[in-house]
C-alpha cells in the first residue's frame, strides 16, 4: 500500500510612484523575444527543424519521507504531436501514458487504465507537441514578462504562460544564457490539480540542440521530489509504423464505452 500510494501520486511590495512602476515595467524584455531567444541560446531554428522524431531513455527517482523509488523511464515521440513515456520496475510494475494525436491515454498497474479526459488530456496533448520550445506560439496563447527574480545567485526573467488550453504556468529564463531554470505549474493528476516546480539542472547538446538532460519536479503537496535522469538521447529514429497506435488495453476501453452509448 505504500508504494502504490506514492507511485499513484506520479508520475510585502512597497507602494512606489506609478511612474517608478511603469519604468521598470518598460525596462523588461517582450516574453516572445525570451521565447525566441532561448531557441537560439539550445540551437537555433534550423538545427530543431532537422530533428523529426525523438527516442530518450534515463532513470527516474521518487523521493520521498518514506524513501527512494528507482524507475526505469524511456520516451518515444514524433512530430507533430505523437508521443509515448513509460515507466517501470520490478518492484511496481508498469506505467504508461500517451498520446496519438487525438486520444490521451494512460495504463496505471493502481489506478487502473484510462482514456484521459478534460485537463488532464490537454495537458497530455500539451507535452506531445513535438520540438515545443521552437513551436512554443502553438503551445501558448499568451506569454507575458512579469518581473525578474534571483534564483541562486542567478537573475531570471519571470514570464507569465497560459497554454492554449487556458491552464497557467511560470517559465524562468536566466539573464545571462537564456536557458530556462525553473518552471512553476499546477499539474493535472489523478488526484486532482497539484501545484508543482520543476527545476532544470542540466542541458546536453545532442544534433546541435540542447535539451535539458536533467531535472527534478518537486511536490510540496506530496512532500516528495522526482528527479529524472536522461542517459540517452536519439534523434530522428525510424519507428516502426504503428509505435504510436493504441494498446490493446485502451482499445478495449474505447469499444466498451461505444458499446454502453449503443
Amino acid at each position: 500500500m505504500r508504494l502504490s500510494k506514492i507511485v499513484a501520486r506520479v508520475v510585502c511590495i512597497g507602494l512606489i510612484p506609478a511612474f517608478a512602476a511603469q519604468a521598470v515595467e518598460d525596462k523588461l524584455p517582450k516574453a516572445e523575444k525570451i521565447l525566441d531567444r532561448f531557441v537560439e541560446v539550445t540551437g537555433g531554428k534550423s538545427a530543431y527543424q532537422k530533428i523529426h522524431s525523438q527516442r530518450v531513455t534515463g532513470k527516474m527517482t521518487i523521493s520521498g519521507s518514506q524513501g527512494d523509488i528507482e524507475l526505469n523511464l524511456t520516451s518515444i515521440s514524433k512530430a507533430p504531436n505523437l508521443s509515448i513515456t513509460k515507466l517501470e520496475s520490478d518492484t511496481f510494475g508498469e506505467l504508461t501514458r500517451g498520446y496519438d494525436g487525438k486520444l490521451a491515454w494512460e495504463i496505471h498497474p493502481f489506478a487502473g487504465n484510462s482514456i484521459l479526459e478534460g485537463k488532464r488530456a490537454a495537458a497530455q496533448k500539451a507535452l506531445a507537441l513535438f520540438n515545443a520550445p521552437l513551436n512554443w506560439r502553438a503551445a501558448y496563447k499568451s506569454v507575458e514578462t512579469v518581473g525578474i527574480e534571483d534564483l541562486d545567485g542567478k537573475p531570471a526573467f519571470k514570464v507569465k504562460l497560459v497554454s492554449s488550453s487556458g491552464s497557467e504556468s511560470t517559465g524562468y529564463y536566466a539573464k545571462k544564457s537564456g536557458l530556462l531554470l525553473r518552471v512553476d505549474r499546477t499539474a493535472e493528476t489523478s488526484q486532482g490539480p497539484t501545484p508543482v516546480v520543476i527545476r532544470f539542472t542540466k542541458y546536453k547538446e545532442t544534433d546541435g540542440v540542447k535539451l535539458a538532460s536533467q531535472f527534478t519536479t518537486t511536490v510540496p503537496a506530496f512532500d516528495q521530489t522526482q528527479k529524472y535522469v536522461y542517459d540517452k538521447i536519439e534523434n530522428n529514429v525510424k519507428f516502426k509504423k504503428d509505435a504510436f497506435d493504441l494498446p490493446s488495453e485502451i482499445k478495449e476501453l474505447l469499444a466498451a464505452k461505444k458499446d454502453e452509448h449503443d
